[in-house]
């Protein structure tokens, strides 16, 4: 979901009194601000109080106010309250949080299957982003642990180059093999070596079948060429990292996007079958005939 475009306070003093600005108290009241911040509090909303007990780490309350939350703002609240445990380094609260949004789905089928599937559709990547900011692991580990939303999570780690985040998340997604296939791709294309190398080791062999028997899917090597990675390139050319077994999509991508010397550096390697000595080819406005080197028959 979008978030609403004002900033989420995290602590009382920076929206104290708002409520009462309209009221009219005797000068002795107005004196004793603690008397004043208590009025306030009293008079706050269910959700402005779930907000401070989640700033605040009071989990009794947090556990009590949750649930009386209107549904309306039900999303909203979900991002204010785990943004601010997270940067408040609260875990605890956290966990509750995602308790109360993230339960078993109500058919049977799925209960079947035990599948969590979450009641609303609140955004977590922000707290993501503070708890790593702030350098608290403890916490972005109980955001990946608890979230429901792992696919999300493993593409945040990969536009980020956070390999931390990505190994966390990597225990909860041997079974998404998409989602961990669109990771490696956004890595590839940002030039991030060691998330790339990170997936290839763990499960290579695997997202490569995976992606060969489904549709749309790019091929890891030539997504490498066609952004100019040449680390990249080299790594996955080394793990055979690429979909057609021909290597002719790989050849294609090289004399699209050059330079020469990598065109010559995939023929040096001999990634082609002898057909032909006399055969030349022609590519995206090539002019000149690659030479003797071997190309496939059609």
């Amino acid at each position: 979901m979008k978030r609403r475009g004002d900033i989420v306070p995290f602590d009382y003093g920076v929206r104290q009194h708002k409520r009462l600005k309209e009221a009219n108290y005797p000068h002795k009241i107005r004196a004793l601000p603690h008397v004043i911040e208590r009025i306030d509090l009293l008079s706050m909303s269910v959700e402005d109080a779930a907000v401070e007990a989640a700033a605040t780490n009071q989990i009794v309350w947090l556990q009590r106010l949750l649930p009386l939350v209107a549904f309306q703002v039900k999303d909203q609240v979900g991002c204010d309250t785990t943004d601010i445990a997270a940067a408040r380094g609260h875990c605890e609260a956290i966990k509750l949080i995602y308790r109360c949004w993230v339960q078993p789905a109500g058919s049977t089928f799925a209960n079947a299957f035990s599948i969590p599937k979450p009641c609303y559709n609140f955004d977590i990547l922000e707290a993501l982003e503070l708890a790593v900011k702030n350098e608290n692991d403890k916490i972005a580990r109980v955001i990946c642990d608890k979230s429901g939303y792992p696919g999300e999570i493993l593409r945040w780690a990969a536009k980020h180059d956070n390999l931390e985040v990505l190994r966390v998340v990597y225990r909860f997604e041997d079974d998404y093999m998409e989602d961990l296939y669109r990771a490696m791709i956004i890595a590839i294309e940002r030039g991030f070596l060691e998330i790339v190398k990170f997936l290839t080791m763990e499960c290579g062999e695997g997202l490569l079948e995976y992606a060969a028997g489904e549709f749309g899917f790019s091929c890891p090597l030539v997504t490498a060429i066609a952004h100019g990675k040449w680390e990249v390139i080299e790594y996955l050319d080394t793990q055979g990292m690429y979909l057609d077994e021909s290597f002719v999509p790989v050849f294609y991508a090289a004399a699209a996007h050059g330079p020469l010397d990598l065109v010559k550096n995939f023929y040096d390697k001999r990634r082609f079958r002898r057909y032909s000595t006399r055969k030349s080819v022609c590519i995206r406005g090539w002019k000149e005939p690659v030479g003797n080197y071997d190309v496939p028959s059609d």
